[in-house]
Parts: structure tokens; sequence; C-alpha cells
């Protein structure tokens, strides 16, 4: 770490932070170091510096007035950062590895079309990239830079449902206005269309296959099921045959009977799952069977 270039004094504190150690930060008594201030963009590079008997305080280079400088060290008087990231701050712009679009994170780009709002998703990806091979941070401006990332990309996100959706919302209106003339005559005639052959056609064609198995069983006892003419059970003449069609359904008369065959399937297994989350979350106790995880993931 490069000494402080700045005139001597009591750097104990500054020393204290970047060392790992936690002193006590009190408020209203500034300690000469370089830290850092978060704000919405950029983070700020804050140097508190001994100027002969009395500490005076920059940020981005820019020198504050002594009652400034106390408010300004109760806010980042707790992130001291090494005097070579707070000279990267101030010469670069932005801090040490972080991706220079961090800088503008909170200016959506003029460009909204496909091509920019990708390349700018790019160029996060990069960086995201970049963190995860890193992997988990191991110090507080680590996480602050892949949070700041990790929102970043959050923001692209927002943006991409957005313009999604101011896209997709002409077709969807002309849709559901073509939707709205047509369904309605579409439902009329599947109406229609069920009813005579569930009213008219079904009941002839269960008379009539009922009558053409009578005259089957009476073919068999008499031993002259072979010369029988096997009746074409229909209905229409110049359309399509309407025919009788068996439809196979489950009637369940012994639940648990039912749940001891199917429990081994995937799609049960799943459904259990799916249920068991949704309990657990909403109620916070387990489902007999199922134990309680709590697992911590950044928001």
């Amino acid at each position: 770490m490069t000494a402080m270039k700045y005139a001597p004094g009591d750097y104990t504190y500054w020393h204290a932070c970047i060392a790992g150690k936690k002193p006590t930060h009190y408020l209203n008594e500034q300690n000469a170091g370089c830290y850092r201030r978060h704000r919405k963009g950029v983070d700020d590079a804050v140097l508190f510096f001994w100027h002969g008997s009395e500490i005076a305080c920059l940020v981005n280079g820019q020198k504050q007035s002594p009652l400034d400088g106390v408010e300004i060290w109760n806010s980042c008087g707790n992130n001291a950062v090494t005097h070579e990231d707070y000279m990267h701050r101030i010469e670069k712009g932005r801090w040490p590895n972080d991706a220079e679009m961090v800088a503008k994170s909170n200016q959506p780009p003029d460009d909204n079309s496909m091509e920019a709002v990708l390349a700018r998703l790019e160029d996060f990806e990069r960086e995201a990239k970049r963190l995860i091979e890193a992997g988990a941070a191991q110090d507080q401006a680590a996480a602050d830079r892949a949070s700041d990332v990790a929102n970043s990309i959050g923001e692209i996100e927002k943006k991409v449902i957005g313009l999604h959706k101011v896209e997709k919302e002409p077709s969807l209106v002309a849709g559901r206005m073509i939707d709205r003339k047509w369904f309605p005559v579409r439902d009329r005639a599947v109406a229609l269309k069920q009813d005579v052959k569930a009213k008219v056609v079904t009941p002839f064609l269960v008379q009539l296959r009922r009558e053409a198995t009578a005259e089957a069983d009476r073919a068999r006892e008499l031993g002259v099921e072979e010369f029988l003419e096997q009746p074409k059970i229909g209905a229409g003449s110049i359309k399509r045959t309407v025919a009788l069609r068996t439809k196979v359904s489950a009637k369940i008369v012994d639940y648990d009977a039912l749940i001891r065959a199917i429990k081994d399937s995937s799609e049960v297994r799943e459904l259990a799952q799916k249920l068991a989350d949704a309990s657990c979350r909403a109620t916070g106790i387990a489902l007999p069977g199922t134990v309680k995880i709590e697992t911590e993931i950044a928001t």
C-alpha cells in the first residue's frame, strides 16, 4: 500500500480499517484517511487529511467546508479504502475493477433499439462473468461492486420488459379486437354443433349400435354369424360421417389406493414439491414429511 503523501498526522484509525480491524466509528469525530461514500451512480472518493493542526476534507478532489466535512464523515467513516483505490477513483473517474458502464448505470441509453440494449447487456455480461470467476466477495468493496453490476443488469431487465410491452401492445390490442369480433360467433357455432350431435345424433347412433349388438348375439346363437353383414354405425350423407366415439375417463373410488399407485411418478412428485414449497412460504411451517429449508440469496 502506497504511503499517504499528505501532511503527517494521526492515521491510526484508517490504518486499522485497512488492516481488517474494526475500530469504533464515532460520529462527528473525523479520522484522516481515504474513504468511499455510497451514492447513486459512482461512489464518491473522500479524503480526510491533516492540514496543519486541523483535518480537512476532499470529495472527488473538491475541498469541503468544515461543517460539510463532519456530515460527510458520518456517512462514510466506516468505509475505508486503500490509497491506491482512492487515487484510481480520482484519476479515472471510477473505482478499481468497476465496469465503466456502472458509472452510467443511472443514465439509461437514449437508443432503445434491440441492438443498443443488447450491446449494453453484453458490456455488463463481461463484467458479471469476471466477478463470478473471481468467486465470493472477500470484502465490502467487492460485494458493493458486484451488487452495483447486478442492480444495473436488473435495470436492463426492467427496460427490456418495458420495451417488449410497448412494442407488443399494438399487436395485442389488434388481436383482442379480432377476438372480440370472431370469438362470439365461433362459440355460438361450437355450442350449436355440440347440441345437435348430443341431443339428436348420439341417441340415434346409440340405439342403432344396441340393435346391431342384439342382432349379432342372435346370429351367434343360430350359428349364422358368418353370414351377418356388419352395419355401419354413423350418420351424415353430404359431409364427414358422424360416428360414435368412446370417451374414456376415470372415476376415483379409492383415493388412498390411487395415491399409492401414482406416488412415484415424476408428475406427482413435482406437484407435491410445489405444494410443499407454497405451504412452507405461506405459513412458515413444513408439511408432514417435509422439513423447512431457509436459503440466503441476494436480491
